[in-house]
């Protein structure tokens, strides 16, 4: 688990795992994996899946399982910005607030993003959670002011992906759709849905619907293509986008 590889203090060990993972699953045909999981602590949902509860220590596991997935060849995503590490309920099933300040944010919860984001990681995941700091209504993986601190505050160019919109801390009793048109709208990237087919149908319609209505302006998908495809040809993965 990466909590017993964070308790080796030893960056190699997960830079060594990560490789090892990646060329696992390219050996099956598979070119991205969603971790690290760089969130700051074991609550809810979270658990052994994080490094530890020190930030410092954070960082530097999740730069080293960053470039591992580097050297295999492997897109990685950064998660589950701003920090689930806190969380005292777990979002598949309802939606966390997170209470923390702007110290808390800058000096416990941010670093291993910034860092992770400074070491090259393409994608960096978006978690549906509340923090009242950055915007006190929404989930980040709804929220244009969340995504717009990753963009402007830490810099990240990259693809930004949501946590699975399928769970209730995205939906928050609504449809799968709607979170959909709410994500991108908001800046997302790309969109992770674990619905079954038809709902995830329906997502894909809804923003097509939004973007011709002029709710989503074609511009904000636009930018989402750029970055894309930028990924896929840093990655070598443009056989995977004839099919």
């Amino acid at each position: 688990t990466a909590a017993a590889v964070g308790r080796s203090k030893e960056p190699d060990e997960a830079r060594l795992i990560a490789a090892r993972m990646g060329r696992q699953l390219l050996r099956a045909g598979i070119n991205t994996d969603f971790a690290p999981v760089v969130d700051t602590g074991h609550g809810a949902a979270i658990g052994n899946r994080s490094f530890g509860e020190d930030p410092e220590l954070v960082v530097r596991m999740g730069v080293a399982a960053v470039k591992g997935f580097q050297e295999a060849g492997v897109v990685s995503a950064a998660k589950h910005f701003p920090n689930h590490g806190p969380a005292t309920s777990d979002s598949h099933v309802r939606l966390p607030v997170i209470r923390h300040d702007d110290k808390e944010l800058e000096n416990r919860d941010l670093p291993p993003f910034a860092a992770a984001i400074d070491a090259g990681v393409p994608m960096v995941m978006v978690g549906h959670l509340v923090y009242p700091a950055i915007d006190p209504g929404l989930p980040a993986s709804l929220s244009r002011d969340a995504i717009n601190m990753l963009r402007g505050d830490l810099g990240f160019d990259g693809v930004v992906v949501t946590d699975d919109l399928a769970m209730a801390g995205a939906t928050g009793g609504g449809t799968v759709a709607d979170a959909a048109v709410k994500a991108v709208g908001a800046g997302a990237d790309l969109l992770v849905i674990s619905s079954a087919p038809q709902e995830q149908a329906d997502a894909y319609d809804a923003v097509v619907q939004a973007v011709r209505s002029g709710e989503i302006p074609r511009s904000r998908l636009e930018e989402s293509v750029v970055r894309l495809l930028a990924v896929k040809q840093t990655y070598a993965l443009r056989a995977q986008c004839r099919h």
